[in-house]
């Protein structure tokens, strides 16, 4: 009906894929996205004349601490002006557990400042989000009512976390 065709691609889980320079072995994001995953065929998919690529770009920032074990938190007021400086719509705000001060923000860009930045959406995140989240964002903890009760599943959730926790923190100290 319009002549045209749009694939949609997919990539969860592959941040260490694109992670910058890759310990010198790429130049940058882009070179270390390319090339490990390099089934795709980036020299047409980038050629404007074959349509527009569309890319999710994600910054993360890893601080270095060698003396101190160091966590990642937002704080939510910081976040809401960074999103409204940026022009982003209001958003939905995401707190950490008790902490009513920190958090997480999604929000999408308001139309005419996306049409000029070609910027559509914005999340921040901390990654220990994604102990607890499958690779289709469904929440992968267990119930309340079982937290209540100490049931098996729970004990067995929170087990795994902090396996998860005890490998990064582990990789961190190296």
């Amino acid at each position: 009906m319009y002549g045209s065709l749009f694939f949609i691609l997919e990539g969860k889980g592959i941040k260490l894929l694109t992670k910058d320079g890759q310990r010198g072995r790429f130049a940058g994001p882009e070179e270390a996205l390319t090339r490990n995953l390099s089934d795709l065929n980036w020299p047409y998919m980038m050629d404007r004349s074959n349509g527009e690529l569309l890319v999710d770009v994600g910054i993360s920032f890893t601080p270095h601490s060698p003396d101190v074990p160091v966590v990642g938190v937002w704080r939510l007021d910081a976040l809401e002006a960074s999103f409204g400086a940026g022009g982003y719509k209001r958003g939905e705000i995401h707190h950490h557990n008790t902490l009513s001060r920190y958090g997480a923000l999604q929000a999408e860009m308001q139309q005419e400042r996306s049409q000029q930045t070609h910027i559509a959406f914005r999340s921040t995140y901390n990654l220990y989000y994604e102990s607890i989240r499958t690779n289709n964002n469904q929440v992968n903890f267990a119930s309340d009512s079982d937290a209540y009760k100490l049931a098996p599943s729970y004990l067995a959730e929170c087990f795994q976390i902090r396996r998860l926790l005890m490998v990064v923190g582990k990789k961190h100290m190296e």
